[in-house]
């Protein structure tokens, strides 16, 4: 260690083993072992998340092709094309972080042959499921608090 305050600080990754093409700059093996740990957990995720999917289509198929009684009672048709559209919405809406989690499942295993650039990619899909599910939740916590709003004018009527 330096006794220059002003010096900026180093690093000693010399001696850690990395992976990489070759010409390229690695990445230490600690980081891959880390990411492929995490790997299986990713993938269980991603496939859980397709499953539901699939649920969810034949659901929204069931209801929006559903006549009669279900069940011995009557829903309404209106209800249920409503309850049938809204799945098919969620199953879109489910899709996109399901494919970003697979995606990322897959650029993980691809590091330790691709080295940086695979893993600056697998890093970016992990990004996008980030952004994906932070702006759902905006959104939901935007159309709670709008839900919350409009019931409480409908219970208590503003009066002029």
């Amino acid at each position: 260690m330096s006794d220059n305050v002003f010096a900026p600080p180093v690093s000693d990754i010399a001696g850690e083993p990395v992976a990489g093409r070759r010409g390229q700059v690695g990445v230490a093996l600690g980081i891959i072992e880390k990411l492929e740990g995490s790997r299986p957990w990713v993938l269980l995720l991603s496939v859980m998340g397709f499953i539901s999917v699939v649920f969810l289509v034949f659901g929204a198929m069931a209801l929006l092709l559903a006549d009669g009684n279900l069940a011995q009672n009557e829903i309404p048709t209106e209800l249920k094309w409503g309850m049938g559209l809204a799945y098919l919405v969620i199953a879109l809406l489910y899709t996109f972080p399901s494919l970003f989690l697979f995606r990322y499942a897959r650029k993980i295993k691809a590091v330790r042959s691709e080295g940086l650039p695979g893993l600056e990619e697998a890093l970016d899909q992990q990004r996008k499921f980030w952004a994906y599910v932070g702006m759902m939740i905006i959104t939901f916590i935007i159309l709670w608090l709008l839900f919350v709003v409009l019931t409480l004018l409908e219970v208590f009527p503003l009066q002029f």
